[in-house]
């Protein structure tokens, strides 16, 4: 065989490990959505974990469908986002309907800031809103990215592959639809399906024109900000591990309710994400970033699952699904030490 032969076998040998690592990365992000955004939340029981492929097509089939999306247009992590707030008005608003639904699951999940001309709960509405944007879809697709970093912006899927995915989530989304009005025989108004409709028209409109690909997103490109060096990836994760840990606490402590109007704690949650949102736009314009922040930010994240699932846990069933809830507690810490530590050797 002469070296032409040997070059070309190569060539054909890497491409086949690359489409392997691009398909693993894409069925990887499928299951961790639903990992994180339900069983690491604490929303599910052992006895419903029969739910999980569902959650898949939902969950997982959302997240690659907006993943996919996004790098095949060349758009970064702003279009990421107001993809993910188009999700959680898809999910929330046409699917499982708790934005509009006062009986959901018996919770009173919109007396906290009712708002009656609207038919919603305004804090209902930015936590679970939030829940999806940060939890449900980012923070899985950044994990995954950290873990296939040689195709972090690359697409995952082909033509196929990617019409395939729209077409799971769009059976996701309508089975589970479907259940969800069979078990509550409830249906949204025209005027708040209409709202719902237009709010994710706008956010997927804004993903793809404010945030072209062409354009540099360039609010912090001053050089009293790029000669900066970017902060110790330590201190990055823990911020975003205390301000998660704040922001859930306070959606979750019913004490929290007690004391402060909606009108006044919606407002804090929104400016505590701000600030996050600042800081990262702040520290990713800065020297020496790279994959290892992004990695922080996520992986700070995704440990406030890690003990807020507990708590959810216990105020959904109380004290008798513990045992599963430290399984799924482990095993995310052991993804996040085993992607840590890679992204740390490739560093050095």
């Amino acid at each position: 065989m002469n070296r032409k032969d040997m070059r070309a076998q190569e060539n054909q040998e890497n491409s086949r490990m690359n489409r392997k690592a691009r398909i693993g990365a894409a069925l990887f992000l499928f299951i961790l959505s639903p990992f994180i955004g339900e069983l690491l939340l604490g929303n599910l029981a052992s006895e419903q974990l029969i739910v999980f492929p569902l959650l898949a097509l939902l969950y997982g089939g959302g997240a690659l469908f907006i993943r996919e999306w996004v790098r095949r247009t060349g758009r970064g992590w702003p279009t990421i986002f107001c993809l993910a707030l188009a999700y959680g008005l898809l999910e929330e608003g046409f699917v499982i309907q708790t934005l509009f639904n006062p009986n959901y699951l018996g919770l009173g999940l919109l007396d906290y800031g009712f708002i009656p001309s609207l038919g919603i709960g305004s804090f209902w509405s930015v936590y679970v809103l939030s829940l999806h944007v940060i939890w449900s879809i980012s923070i899985p697709i950044a994990v995954t990215e950290s873990l296939f970093w040689k195709h972090r912006t690359t697409p995952w899927l082909g033509r196929f592959g990617f019409t395939m995915c729209a077409i799971l989530f769009f059976l996701g989304s309508v089975i589970m639809g479907l259940g969800v009005f069979y078990e509550y025989q409830f249906m949204a108004s025209v005027k708040q399906l209409m709202i719902s409709a237009t709010l994710m028209m706008i956010f997927i409109v804004l993903g793809f024109t404010l945030f072209h690909k062409d354009k540099k997103v360039n609010t912090y490109n001053h050089p009293k900000f790029i000669n900066q060096s970017a902060p110790n990836p330590w201190l990055l994760g823990g911020f975003a591990f205390i301000s998660g840990s704040i922001f859930f606490l306070l959606s979750n402590i019913p004490y929290v309710h007690a004391l402060l109007p909606a009108g006044v704690l919606v407002p804090i949650l929104l400016l505590l994400e701000l600030l996050v949102l600042v800081v990262t736009i702040r520290s990713s314009h800065k020297k020496g970033w790279s994959d290892i922040h992004r990695f922080s930010l996520a992986a700070g994240g995704m440990l406030v699952y890690c003990w807020g699932g507990f708590l959810t846990n216990i105020q959904l069933y109380g004290y008798s699904h513990l045992f599963v809830q430290g399984v799924w507690c482990f095993l995310a810490i052991a993804l996040i030490v085993f992607i840590g530590s890679r992204l740390h050797r490739q560093s050095m």
